[in-house]
């Protein structure tokens, strides 16, 4: 049975606090975080995963630092999102009762000197970042995911992959079985509305359905691979809403498909924890699903795939 947290203010308005001291002491009950020491009573730590959302503000501060200097396209379209980001974030902690980090004097120079936002963007993918995620809480973990997701989509997008600077340091280890058989109804559903989508476009205006069908089929494929057996079953049709039958209906429903593969790796998130490899590999499909929506006109938003 979970105990309450004991008040110091409780535990002295009791008997002489060096009793009570022993005896709570070996039941494992301790203080409050920042209440005096008492002898014999363990304080608080700070609260589990207080150091990885610190980290995750200070990267989102500093990505906004960026984004404050002169911009054009998608810099103008994502900042609002990293102010979201940033906002909900400390909201998070403050709720939780976690402190934020003391700024460094550096934080500001560090981002600044980098060439942009794309390449301060790209640097923070890396194997350090995808380790803080997995080794989250679990409730925290599609959280932390999302926010990577942002700066994945934006690495990827065309800006990002022309950055100057290291790319992102994606892991080699593919996704686990699980993990694919979850986002292939997505991804075939995707496709197949795709290919309509296609037919029934003209044929001055099938660059860009073109384009993304060819983003979209090796990622079917290799969840194919790594499904194998376990994959579900192939369906020959699918029913798609809005029927494209008009330019604007299949630019709606091609937004539709491919956020919907964004919320499938949002919906797959928790299940990387404890794996930093699975967390890159999924923010790679994840960031490649969301930057191809952004070229049919869907807005970027704070947490991709997450309920708002």
């Amino acid at each position: 049975m979970s105990r309450r947290p004991v008040t110091r203010r409780g535990l002295l308005g009791g008997a002489g606090a060096g009793v009570l001291a022993v005896g709570l002491s070996a039941c494992g009950i301790r203080l409050e975080s920042g209440a005096p020491a008492i002898p014999g009573l363990q304080t608080q730590g700070p609260p589990v995963d207080t150091a990885a959302l610190q980290a995750t503000v200070a990267s989102r501060t500093m990505a906004l630092e960026t984004l404050a200097q002169p911009s054009a396209g998608l810099q103008t379209s994502i900042k609002p999102a990293y102010r979201q980001q940033l906002s909900r974030l400390q909201a998070v902690m403050a709720s939780a009762g976690m402190p934020e980090a003391t700024s460094s004097p550096t934080t500001g120079t560090t981002a600044k000197s980098l060439v942009g936002f794309e390449t301060f963007i790209r640097a923070q993918l890396n194997a350090s970042t995808f380790a803080r995620i997995a080794g989250a809480e679990a409730a925290y973990v599609p959280m932390l995911a999302a926010s990577s997701a942002l700066d994945a989509g934006a690495a990827l997008s065309p800006q990002g992959v022309a950055a100057q600077g290291p790319a992102p340091a994606w892991p080699t280890a593919a996704l686990p079985a699980d993990v694919a058989v979850g986002l292939l109804p997505a991804v075939r559903e995707a496709v197949y509305g795709l290919e309509v989508i296609a037919a029934k476009s003209a044929l001055s205006g099938r660059a860009r359905v073109t384009a993304t069908l060819h983003t979209m089929y090796p990622i079917r494929a290799q969840l194919e691979a790594i499904a194998g057996d376990a994959a579900p079953p192939l369906h020959s049709t699918y029913a798609l809403t809005p029927d494209p039958s008009t330019d604007q209906a299949r630019t709606t429903l091609a937004r539709h498909l491919l956020t919907a593969v964004v919320a499938a790796c949002a919906d797959q998130a928790a299940a990387t924890k404890g794996s930093a490899d699975h967390v890159g590999a999924l923010l790679h499909v994840w960031g490649t699903a969301l930057t191809t929506s952004w070229t049919w006109g869907v807005p970027p938003v704070a947490f991709p795939g997450l309920a708002e």
